[in-house]
């Protein structure tokens, strides 16, 4: 008899559980079903005031109605139509001028390397030994004048 009603009492303890995990379920079910709704009235609010203009905010100020909110939103996407022309504007402008800069940086290296290829060495070697025949004249005069100094001193002083 004993073992009958340990058996009984397992079997109850057990169906207990059993019973309370299964009401606990439902219970969350509830509690996410009241969430939920309560979520789907907050948005049905929210349409109705910002879209619909049927509730009021306060003493008769309406919402934006749906016309307004459209209008708004279009004037809004107006407003970054018309940056990001200016933005592309911007950007071509400064593409075109690099360009330009580029292309009269390139046209500066090409003409000094025709000026440096324009060079004539025969030219700077006639020139170089015509500036050092005229330095060698002028080295022979000072070499005249200094000695006809040293005379000048030696006849005064003796």
């Amino acid at each position: 008899m004993e073992r009958i009603s340990v058996e009984l009492s397992g079997t109850l303890q057990s169906e207990r559980t059993a019973a309370t995990s299964e009401a606990d379920a439902r219970i969350a079910e509830i509690e996410e079903a009241a969430m939920h709704s309560a979520a789907v009235a907050k948005w049905r609010d929210v349409l109705e005031r910002e879209v619909a203009g049927r509730h009021t905010l306060s003493k008769g100020d309406y919402v934006l109605s749906a016309e307004k909110n459209v209008r708004l939103q279009s004037d809004g996407l107006t407003d970054l139509d018309v940056g990001a022309a200016a933005f592309r504007l911007q950007s071509a402008a400064a593409i075109k001028q690099q360009r330009r800069l580029t292309t009269q940086l390139r046209q500066q290296r090409q003409s000094g390397e025709e000026r440096m290829a324009r060079v004539d060495f025969e030219q700077l070697r006639i020139t170089n030994a015509r500036v050092l025949e005229t330095i060698s004249e002028k080295n022979n005069h000072m070499l005249e004048l200094n000695a006809v100094d040293l005379r000048v001193k030696c006849v005064k002083y003796h």
